[in-house]
C-alpha cells in the first residue's frame, strides 16, 4: 500500500556507525565507552551542524533554535554497530537517512549503503570535519541529497510525497546573519558545548584564545562567560516566542566526567592495547611494567580540577612510559565524546553546560562510608548525619563559589551529568533538588551516557487515561514488607476517598518477571521488592524469588513503559558502581527511573511510592485541570519530594519537642499548600513559620538543617534519565508547546 502524506516524516536521522569490534562488552578504563563509541565525537558534531528537519533548510538559525526551544525538531542522532546498518529503517515514511562514518568504518559503510533499498547520504570522516567547521556545507550537501530522494520517490510512484519534498526545497535558503558577542572562542572541553551552540545560533565570537593555565580561575571565568552568553541568547529568543516563556525541558546542564577506577587493572589495559594494536594505536608488549601502568593510573586519579596538577618533571618522566601515551590517547577519545554528547544535549535544548570541577569525584570514599553507616543495623544516626554533612559541605564548597549565581532562582529544570549526588548541594540553604527540578544522566558508563544524550523526544501523556498502575511484586510469602505498599495504598483510599486501580502481579522467577512486563499497558511500572548491589561483582540485582536478577541481562527481551518506580534498596546506589538497577532499566528502554540512592526503610519506601501515586492522580490532576498546561513528570516528583521534606522536618521537630503537635501540623499544611499552588517561595514560607513557632533566628534554623536534618528520606530519591521530557496533560487536546 502506498503511504499517505501523513505518514511522511521529514526529520533527518543521523546514523553514527561504530566499528564492529567495538561490540565487546569490555570498555575503556576511564569512563566506560567502548572502543568504537569513544571515537564518535566528530560524527556527533557534524550531525549537530546539519539541519534537524528538511524544512529547517529554509529556516534561519534563530528560527531553528526557536523550534528546539519549544520541543519541536530535535536532532535525531543514533549510534549503530556498522555491521547492522542494513537494518536501519528508511524508505517512503522516513526517507532522510544520513550516515556519518570515520576512518574505522568508512569502507564498511560504503559497502553497506550500496545494499540499502533506499537512498542514504554517506558523509565520510574528512567531510564531517569540514562540516563541523562550515555548517553551510551540510545544508548544501543535504539539498543535493534531498533532490535524489525526490527522484527516488517519483520512481517508486509516490508522486505526492515527491511534491512535498520538492516544495520544501523550492524555498530560498535563509539569509545568513551574524551577531557579534564579546566572548572569545576557547574551543576547550570545558566551554566547547556552549560555544558550539552560540555559533549555531549565528553568533560570531572573538578570535580564538587558548585556555591553558596552571590554576582554576581562568577555567571558571571562561565557563561562566560562555554560560552567561548562552543564557542571554536563550532568554532573548524565549521572550520573542512569548513573554515569560522558558522552554519545556532543560534550563542548564551541570556536568562532571566520571571515572571507573574500580575496574582498573593492568590485565584489562593490556587486553585493550592488544585489540587496539590492530588499529595501529599501540602494541600491548610496549606498555611497560605493571608498576608503570599503576603510576599512570595514579596520576589520572590525582587530577581534581580543570588543569593538570603535576610538575613538569613528573610529566616528562611519565612520557617515557608507553602506557602513559596509550592511556592519555584513550582518555582523550572518551573526553571528546563526553563533550560531544553534552553538546548534543545543549544543542537540542538550547541550554548552557556548566562543567563542574573533578574534585567532587573524590567524594566516593565518603559516600561509601555513608552507605556503610546507613546499611548497618547498629549504625549511629548522628554519625551518618555527620558524614552526610561533610559530603554536602564539600559539594557546596566546590560548586557554589564558582557557579552559585547560575543556580539561583526557583523551579528551573536542571540536569546533572555526573556520578556523585550533586543534587544535595545547598543553594541559599535549600537542597538543589528541591529548589529546582533536577534529573540525572549518569556520567558512567559512557555507553549509557551517550545513549541518553542522543535520545528522548517530548512525550505527552493524558493523565485521565492512566487508570491502572501495574505493580510487579516479588517477596517471600512471610516477608513483613510484602503487603506494605498495598496497605499504604488502601489507607490513602480509605482516608481520602481516593480511587486508583492497581494491578499487583506477584512474580517468583525471571520468566514470570518478563511475562509480567509484557502485560503492562500503562506509562508507569512500579517494582516492589528487595534489591542488592554485590560488592564483589559490583553488579546490582533485584531479588526475584530465589534468584538475583541482573536487569542489564534483559536487554532485547522486555519492553518497558517510559516511567519505572523502584521501591527497592540500592536502586540508584551512590556508593556503589555504575552497574546499578536504575541504569539497567534505562539501558533496556525506560525513559526515566525513580529510586533511592541510599538504603531506605522498607515501610517508608512503600509509603513514599503510595504518596506519589496518590499525588499524581489527585493533586496533579486538579492542577492540570486548573492550569490547562502540561506538567512534567520531573516536576510531579519534585513537588512530592518537597512535601515529603516538609512533613519529615515538622514531624522530627515535634518528636524533639521543638514544636508542639498543632503548630507542626499547621506549618506543614501551610507550606504544603504553597507547593501545591506552585508558590516558588514554599521554602521561605516553611522557614518563616518554623522560626516564628520555635522562636528561632534564621541562623538557628539553618544550623538545624545543616546538622540535625542533613539527609532526610526526601533527599534519598533520584530521578534518573529524562523525566522532564514526559509531559502530563489533563486532556489529550491540552496545550502542546509549539513554535507557531
Amino acid at each position: 500500500m502506498r503511504p499517505s502524506n501523513d505518514a511522511l516524516d521529514l526529520a533527518i536521522r543521523y546514523i553514527c556507525p561504530i566499528a564492529a569490534d567495538a561490540r565487546s562488552s569490555e570498555t575503556i578504563v576511564f569512563m566506560g565507552f567502548n572502543l568504537g563509541a569513544s571515537k564518535l565525537s566528530t560524527a556527533i558534531l557534524a550531525a549537530l551542524s546539519g539541519p534537524p528537519h528538511l524544512f529547517s533548510l529554509e529556516q534561519s538559525a534563530e528560527t531553528q533554535t526557536k523550534f528546539k526551544l519549544t520541543g519541536v525538531y530535535q536532532h535525531k542522532i543514533l549510534p549503530v554497530n556498522v555491521d547492522i546498518l542494513h537494518l536501519v529503517p528508511g524508505g517512503h515514511q522516513r526517507p532522510f537517512v544520513v550516515i556519518i562514518s570515520n576512518e574505522d568504518t568508512d569502507e564498511q559503510v560504503a559497502d553497506a549503503i550500496g545494499k540499502l533499498p533506499y537512498p542514504a547520504l554517506h558523509i565520510t570522516h574528512s567531510q564531517a570535519l569540514q562540516i563541523v567547521r562550515d555548517r553551510r556545507l551540510a545544508d548544501s550537501i543535504l539539498r543535493q541529497h534531498a533532490r535524489e530522494v525526490a527522484r527516488w520517490l517519483r520512481d517508486q510512484g509516490c508522486h505526492e510525497l515527491e511534491e512535498i519534498v520538492l516544495k520544501a526545497l523550492a524555498a530560498s535558503p535563509p539569509t545568513v546573519s551574524s551577531r557579534s558577542l564579546d566572548l572569545h572562542d576557547r574551543d576547550h572541553g570545558t566551554t566547547r558545548s556552549n560555544e558550539f551552540v552560540l555559533k549555531a545560533l549565528g553568533a560570531s565570537l572573538r578570535s580564538h584564545l587558548p585556555l591553558i593555565a596552571a590554576d582554576e580561575v581562568p577555567y571558571v571565568l571562561a565557563i561562566n562567560h560562555s554560560a552567561n552568553a548562552l543564557i542571554q541568547e536563550r532568554r532573548r529568543l524565549c521572550d520573542e516566542l512569548a513573554p515569560g516563556f522558558s522552554g519545556p525541558t532543560c534550563d542548564a546542564i551541570l556536568a562532571c566526567p566520571g571515572l571507573l577506577s574500580h575496574l582498573w587493572s593492568s590485565a584489562r589495559i593490556r587486553r585493550q592495547a592488544k585489540r587496539s594494536a590492530d588499529n595501529h594505536d599501540v602494541s600491548e608488549s610496549f606498555l611497560g611494567t605493571d608498576d608503570e601502568i599503576r603510576r599512570v593510573l595514579a596520576f589520572c586519579v590525582r587530577q581534581e580540577g580543570y588543569s593538570v596538577r603535576s610538575t613538569r618533571d613528573e610529566i616528562e618522566e611519565l612520557r617515557q612510559v608507553p602506557a602513559f601515551n596509550f592511556l592519555m590517547s584513550q582518555w582523550k577519545h572518551e573526553i571528546d565524546t563526553f563533550v560531544a554528547c553534552l553538546t548534543a544535549q545543549a544543542s537540542n535544548e538550547v541550554c548552557p553546560v556548566v562543567r563542574l570541577p573533578r574534585d567532587i569525584n573524590r567524594l566516593r570514599g565518603s559516600l561509601k562510608e555513608l552507605g556503610k553507616r546507613m546499611r548497618s543495623s547498629g549504625g549511629s544516626v548522628m554519625a551518618a548525619q555527620r558524614i552526610a554533612s561533610s559530603v554536602v559541605a564539600v559539594l557546596t564548597k566546590s560548586i557554589i563559589p564558582h557557579f552559585g549565581h547560575l543556580l539561583g532562582g526557583h523551579d528551573r529544570q536542571l540536569r546533572v551529568v555526573a556520578d556523585v549526588p550533586v543534587e544535595w548541594v545547598r543553594v541559599g540553604g535549600v537542597p538543589l533538588m528541591l529548589r529546582h527540578s533536577v534529573s540525572r544522566v549518569p556520567a558512567t558508563p559512557g555507553n549509557l551516557m551517550s545513549m541518553q544524550s542522543l535520545a528522548a523526544d517530548l512525550d505527552f501523556i493524558d493523565l485521565n487515561k492512566v487508570t491502572t498502575i501495574p505493580i510487579i511484586r516479588s517477596f517471600r510469602s512471610k516477608d513483613p514488607l510484602k503487603h506494605v505498599l498495598e496497605a499504604s495504598l488502601a489507607e490513602y483510599a480509605r482516608q481520602e476517598g481516593w480511587i486508583l486501580e492497581t494491578k499487583i502481579i506477584d512474580v517468583s522467577s525471571e520468566a514470570e518477571f518478563i511475562a509480567a512486563c509484557d502485560q503492562i499497558d500503562s506509562p508507569i511500572l512500579v517494582f516492589d521488592g528487595h534489591g542488592a548491589h554485590d560488592e564483589l561483582s559490583q553488579i546490582a540485582t533485584l531479588k526475584i524469588g530465589d534468584d538475583d536478577l541482573d536487569v542489564w541481562s534483559l536487554r532485547g527481551r522486555v519492553e518497558l513503559p517510559p516511567i519505572v518506580i523502584l521501591s527497592s534498596c540500592d536502586a540508584c546506589a551512590a556508593d556503589r558502581s555504575h552497574a546499578s538497577t536504575s541504569n539497567g532499566f534505562m539501558a533496556i528502554g525506560a525513559t526515566t527511573v525513580l529510586g533511592p540512592v541510599m538504603p531506605v526503610h522498607g515501610i517508608k519506601s512503600g509509603i513514599m511510592v503510595a504518596r506519589l501515586l496518590y499525588r499524581m492522580t489527585s493533586v496533579v490532576r486538579s492542577q492540570l485541570e486548573r492550569a490547562k498546561v502540561p506538567m512534567s513528570w520531573a516536576r510531579i516528583v519534585t513537588d512530592l519530594l518537597r512535601t515529603s521534606y516538609i512533613a519529615e522536618l515538622t514531624i522530627q521537630m515535634i518528636e524533639a519537642k521543638l514544636l508542639i503537635e498543632e503548630q507542626g501540623f499547621a506549618i506543614a499544611e501551610e507550606a504544603t499548600h504553597a507547593v501545591n499552588t506552585s508558590n516558588p517561595a514554599w521554602f521561605e514560607v516553611l522557614k518563616r513559620r518554623v522560626c516564628q513557632a520555635a522562636n528561632w533566628s534564621d541562623t538557628q534554623f539553618d544550623n538545624y538543617l545543616g546538622t540535625k536534618f542533613v539527609l532526610p528520606d526526601a533527599l534519598l530519591y533520584l530521578q534518573v534519565g529524562h523525566p522532564e521530557k514526559l509531559m502530563f496533560v489533563a486532556h489529550e487536546g491540552d496545550l502542546h508547546p509549539s513554535a507557531g
